[in-house]
């Protein structure tokens, strides 16, 4: 099958860029598999071949419309059997991967932050005016939508309710066999990265691994340490991007530089999962969030608000410890200081995380992806009335 992706990115880094990544590599041992892409952003994976989609220079919101419209009139006329957009990358895709709904997450940025200034900012933003524009037209254009979660599933409904009507399958990302690392390894990468970040052993570390911080919850985390019983808690805020400034000043302002730790990733997070005790995520929006199966994987225990789409995939208390999405940084520390205390109970949650995060792999998600492929394609042979 001539299969094409489409992705703004395709590296083995984060996010959709590493979502297409992984799908391209394991695909391209069966399928002739197209990845249509910027050539800077394109990392080799298998053997998908790159299709360079060239746009010119320009502001950010610009460049948002002009992939997409030049990537989309490119698989137009490529002779694909099947075109698999990431989000809304393209205005055009046989299959649609919703990685999130824009329009869901606007509303939860408002919701978090509710002033003027930020409604403001956010309706007359161009950059995302272009996303919901074409979110909307990739959506309602698309023959089969595929949400990374029910929760994503639910909120595209919600808020385009003429795709209820398009076929649709939650399809969850994976996570790599690369971050089953040994015990072994664990317990040589969590030494050394302890030494050089000046942890002690006796410290209890909790983590959070993202590019942007303080979206994924950084400063909740930094008031909830600075609210802690337990003076042993340290924070590890781990980014494959610089560190947030703002995040250090809230810090230093609550007076726990001292206790807060800034890693920089260079792609992998092994480095930090390694490193702690826990594993924390209270984002303002997420759709999915790839860094909660690898810490699964790691056997950290979670702690996770209820709106971070991979929160379904755990059961509360038993596979992980959920928190109301807007949970204040006094409640958030309650449920650290008793994670801290108790190492037993750590170890227990972190090793049914670890179960859970071993049905999801990233060959499960290309095989569920191929059964879509198929059928799409057979609907697209039935209707055209020819063979392909």
């Amino acid at each position: 099958m001539r299969i094409a992706l489409i992705a703004r990115g395709c590296r083995h880094g984060a996010g959709i860029e590493r979502y297409t990544y992984e799908i391209a590599r394991r695909l391209s041992e069966r399928h002739e598999v197209a990845v249509l892409t910027q050539p800077q952003e394109f990392e080799a994976c298998g053997q998908a071949r790159l299709v360079p989609v060239r746009i010119p220079p320009a502001p950010h919101w610009h460049s948002i419309l002009n992939f997409s419209h030049k990537a989309g009139f490119m698989a137009q006329s490529g002779h694909y059997d099947v075109v698999h957009t990431q989000g809304s990358d393209a205005t055009w895709g046989d299959v649609v991967t919703a990685h999130s709904c824009h329009a869901a997450g606007m509303r939860a940025s408002l919701k978090f932050h509710p002033t003027l200034a930020n409604r403001v900012r956010k309706l007359l933003s161009p950059a995302h005016r272009a996303i919901l524009s074409l979110e909307i037209a990739t959506l309602v254009s698309a023959r089969e939508i595929l949400p990374v979660s029910e929760r994503v599933k639910r909120q595209v409904w919600a808020t385009y309710p003429t795709t209820a009507r398009t076929p649709t399958e939650v399809i969850y990302p994976g996570v790599g066999e690369d971050h089953f690392l040994s015990t072994g390894q664990y317990r040589e990468l969590r030494a050394t990265t302890r030494i050089r970040l000046g942890i002690e052993d006796h410290q209890v570390v909790f983590a959070l691994v993202a590019n942007a911080l303080r979206l994924k919850g950084g400063a909740r985390l930094i008031q909830a340490l600075a609210c802690m019983q337990h003076t042993e808690g340290v924070l590890l805020l781990a980014s494959s991007t610089l560190p947030d400034e703002s995040l250090k000043s809230l810090a230093a302002r609550l007076g726990v530089s001292r206790r807060v730790h800034f890693l920089a990733l260079h792609h992998l997070p092994h480095a930090a999962l390694a490193a702690a005790d826990a594993y924390v995520l209270l984002p303002e929006y997420e759709s999915f969030g790839l860094t909660v199966l690898e810490a699964a994987a790691a056997g950290l225990p979670l702690v996770l608000a209820q709106n971070a789409g991979a929160a379904e995939l755990f059961r509360p208390g038993h596979d992980a410890l959920l928190l109301p999405a807007l949970s204040r940084g006094e409640v958030v520390a309650r449920l650290l200081d008793n994670l801290a205390a108790r190492p037993v109970w750590r170890h227990r949650l972190g090793a049914a995380a670890r179960r859970v995060a071993r049905k999801h792999s990233w060959d499960q998600t290309t095989k569920a992806l191929e059964k879509i492929y198929q059928q799409v394609h057979l609907r697209r042979r039935t209707m055209t009335g020819r063979e392909v």
